[in-house]
């Protein structure tokens, strides 16, 4: 709420609206009575206060919604549609008020008052509509929907009581006023004068009216705020700034410019992310904290976060975010305090805290201190940690250490702490403690002595380490060592310790000599070149010599001889070593021939498997570039077509024009030839667009991915069909001579279409291959064997031919007399794979010079035979 003697301006301006709702009403009133009152006197008195009360409704209807209404509904934007249809019902109300109220009015004064004069009964109707309305507008601004948005009826009634009554008095006097003079001078002047002075006079009146008791109040209160406001911004130490829903500042007080380094003017209009360390993130987590809480009233959102200076260094503040809303703009305040000193001085109390415990508990040594006088002992709680007990648990006297000495080691430590005291000798030993369980644990003991000025002790300080582990690492590296040795004698690989920096043999395990087949002693005197292939040898060697510490060595597929001559296939490995303080190569022999040689085996299944996936990635790739030409074929298709149909009808108008003209050109030749030859120009056009059509349907059948099913029936003329049309740019790249013959009535066979086109594609392109010239033919024929129950496919051709030689081998992985033609020796191989996989075999047979023949045999489908027709074609 505003503060007592403080009038914000939005209020004030809201009772202004208020008060000329009012004048606008008695205006409108006396206009109505003014221009309608000879259309009145021919009417009944009913009839009358119907009329002008619907006239008066409807011109008063709009400024009533848009003055007082429509902004009341703008501010509550955010209010459920319940408070809203509240407003709209309030408004509807009022309209029934107004229109009830000047027909009553109206009706009333007709009937109680007949013999008024027109004039005295407009006046007296004004006035009493001006009285009777003054109650409904009030009711309209204490509705508790507008009261709460602005609370504007509190505001309105902090200014003065007499400003409300005045301002109502003013606008009655006002228009009384100029009535009278009006009255005065109607006999001289006319209807267009009369409003002219109407209009003047009331400007006159109340123009001073409104000065004085509206206008220099609500100067000198709002110049006032300002500067309460401008004061209270200037002098507080927190930085107040606002911005709107985009995030831009729209003010910032001197603070702000002292916080972030920035002048006021360079911060308005920029972003307010500027102002923080994570930015926009961090501004819209305020906002949405902000919105998420707000239930129609402002909400304050408050928590620490980082801030950017300037320079770009970090600031550590206070934020709280606060949503308000000036000239129905939403904004947003932000309060931002600068907590740094703050946060370095918990810092440092934190830091100071921190150094005290640290050096209490002295890290992990344990501090206590003995007065010799006295014989009471301080110890802090790190020392009764260590030996298992809560502070304070062990007893606050000397003799405590000494009872839990070890039994061994009490004489000498206590002979230790006697020399330290009489003879002053360094008190620095190692002895073992009890702790609360009963158990011994090493600890490293110092302590240091204080003598008074005769010379006597007084006191003795020291602190206790715990070296339980260090000793257990001294005791488990000797093991260590034992196990090490253990370890080498069995090991599987075959180890040889070598000298550093040269290959020359110190030690080896019982592996080497049986992996080699030498003695130790041979190995010992002979080093590496006994054992290691002599291509090798100068490699390894230098592996070996070369080796630093913090690298290791890895040579694959070195070769070993064995004592019996037979070569081994070894990996060897190595890396330097600390053994008993002295650095020693570690390398490693192992046995890998099996390995290497199922490696090889691996690659070879392998291989095939890279084939098969080129073969499933060239088929996706085809799928891709068949339909990317399968749409402008379609275009070319569908507008030659249309364009065909369009020169048939131009040609008849051509010819017409021809016959009377004579001959003439289109496109460099004469119309007649055009004439004659357009129509195989379109045929020829639409033929190879549906032949594109027609191939780019194979690829996209033949690369359609398919679920590995070989439950399928499969109509092998027409996997026949496809393969060809799908090469058919290859065919006719190698020959001129190609035949393809389709037997009908050729029963189906169960399988996998996509794998059968796949073997007739390869057949079919190994047949084009082997043609030494385009003279040589090629021939495919289907057919049904009915004995065997098998359909047979044949591709013969008339190429080099084959060797029987190579002829027994093309179904080898691998083998290919096409190596230099990109060739894998994979294709035949899948082929039979293929065909193997659907019951059938491949037949072979080759005749250098003359051709070779492939027979492809697989069962037919046991179904009822049926015709498959299938155009022949050549």
């Amino acid at each position: 709420m505003v503060p007592n003697g403080i009038v914000n301006k939005k209020y004030l301006l809201d009772i202004l609206v208020f008060s000329l709702m009012l004048l606008v009403l008695t205006v409108s009133e006396l206009a109505i009575t003014e221009l309608f009152s000879a259309f009145f006197v021919t009417l009944n008195i009913l009839s009358a206060s119907l009329i002008n009360a619907l006239i008066l409704l409807l011109l008063y209807a709009f400024p009533l919604w848009f003055f007082i209404f429509q902004p009341f509904l703008a501010r509550s934007r955010n209010e459920s549609s319940l408070q809203k249809s509240s407003l709209v019902r309030l408004f509807l109300e009022t309209l029934a008020a107004i229109f009830l109220t000047e027909f009553l009015v109206m009706f009333l004064l007709g009937m109680l008052l007949p013999g008024l004069d027109p004039k005295t009964r407009g006046l007296l109707d004004a006035g009493l509509v001006l009285l009777i309305f003054s109650l409904i507008f009030l009711r309209i601004f204490l509705h508790p929907e507008i009261r709460k948005q602005r609370a504007l009826l509190v505001d309105s009634l902090s200014t003065p009581l007499k400003l409300y009554g005045l301002l109502l008095l003013m606008i009655f006097l006002a228009d009384l006023f100029e009535s009278q003079i009006l009255f005065i001078f109607s006999p001289t002047l006319g209807l267009l004068g009369k409003e002219f002075l109407d209009a003047f006079l009331c400007t006159l009146v109340v123009a001073p009216l409104m000065w004085l008791v509206l206008m220099r109040p609500l100067k000198r209160l709002a110049l006032a705020e300002k500067s309460f406001c401008d004061a209270l911004q200037g002098q507080v130490i927190d930085a107040i700034i606002t911005f709107d829903q985009q995030g831009v500042i729209r003010s910032a007080n001197p603070a702000a410019e002292r916080i972030f380094g920035y002048l006021s003017d360079e911060l308005l209009g920029r972003p307010a992310e500027i102002l923080l360390q994570d930015g926009q993130q961090v501004l819209d987590k305020l906002v949405h904290d902000t919105k998420m809480f707000n239930n129609g009233n402002s909400h304050q959102v408050s928590r620490e976060i980082a801030g950017r200076h300037l320079d770009g260094s970090v600031i550590h503040l206070d934020v709280s975010v606060s949503r308000v809303y000036l000239d129905d703009d939403e904004r947003f305040l932000l309060i931002l305090r600068d907590v740094g000193a703050r946060k370095r001085i918990d810092e440092a109390l934190r830091s100071s805290e921190e150094r005290f415990r640290i050096v209490a508990n002295s890290g992990n040594e344990g501090i206590w201190d003995c007065d010799l006088v006295t014989k009471s002992l301080f110890y802090t709680p790190r020392f009764a940690e260590m030996l298992g007990y809560q502070p304070d648990e062990l007893a606050h006297v000397f003799g405590v250490l000494e009872d839990l000495l070890h039994p061994d080691d009490h004489d000498r430590i206590m002979k230790e702490v006697s020399n330290h005291l009489i003879y002053r000798t360094p008190l620095e030993s190692e002895s073992r403690l009890r702790n609360r369980s009963g158990n011994y644990l090493w600890f490293g003991m110092r302590g240091q002595a204080v003598w008074d000025s005769s010379g006597k002790p007084i006191r003795l300080a020291g602190a206790i380490s715990d070296i339980t582990s260090r000793k257990e690492a001294e005791q488990a590296l000797q093991d260590s060592a034992l196990r090490l040795r253990q370890i080498f004698e069995q090991i599987e690989d075959a180890v040889f310790f070598m000298k550093l920096g040269t290959s020359s043999i110190i030690d080896l395990n019982p592996a080497v000599m049986e992996l080699f087949g030498y003695t130790r002693e041979e190995l010992l005197a002979n080093g590496l070149q006994l054992c290691c292939h002599p291509y090798y040898l100068a490699r390894t060697s230098k592996g070996i010599s070369d080796l630093r510490p913090g690298k290791t060595l890895s040579l694959d597929n070195i070769t070993c001889v064995r004592k019996d001559g037979s070569e081994i296939i070894t990996s060897v490995r190595g890396k330097i070593m600390d053994l008993q303080g002295v650095g020693i190569v570690y390398c490693s022999f192992r046995d890998v021939t099996a390995r290497i040689r199922m490696e090889e085996e691996a690659r070879l299944i392998q291989a095939k498997l890279i084939q098969a996936n080129k073969m499933t990635t060239l088929g996706l790739l085809v799928s891709g570039v068949a339909h990317e030409i399968n749409n402008p074929n379609n275009y070319i298709l569908t507008n030659t077509q249309l364009l065909s149909r369009v020169w048939e009808d131009a040609v008849k108008l051509l010819r017409e024009y021809q016959k009377e003209n004579g001959e003439f050109n289109l496109g460099g030749l004469p119309f007649s030839e055009i004439a004659s030859i357009s129509p195989k120009i379109f045929a020829d056009i639409v033929d190879g667009t549906r032949r594109i059509d027609e191939i780019i349907s194979n690829l996209k059948s033949f690369a359609r991915q398919e679920m590995k099913s070989l439950d399928a029936e499969v109509d092998v003329n027409r996997v026949v069909a496809t393969a060809v049309s799908i090469l058919h740019h290859e065919i006719v790249k190698y020959t001129e001579n190609f035949k393809l013959e389709l037997s009908e009535n050729i029963r189906p066979v169960i399988g996998s279409s996509q794998q059968l086109g796949q073997v007739m594609i390869n057949l079919i392109s190994n047949a084009c291959q082997a043609l030494p010239d385009r003279q040589r033919s090629i021939r495919v024929t289907t057919g049904f064997d009915a004995k065997a129950g098998q359909v047979t496919i044949l591709v013969r051709d008339e190429g080099i031919g084959m060797s029987p030689d190579i002829c027994g081998r093309i179904m080898e992985p691998f083998f290919t007399t096409k190596l230099d033609k990109g060739g894998t020796g994979l294709g035949l191989s899948i082929c039979q794979s293929i065909i193997k996989e659907h019951n059938g075999f491949l037949e072979f047979a080759s005749e250098p010079g003359k051709g070779t023949t492939v027979v492809v045999k697989i069962p037919a489908a046991k179904t009822a035979e049926k015709e498959f027709p299938f155009e022949k074609s050549g």
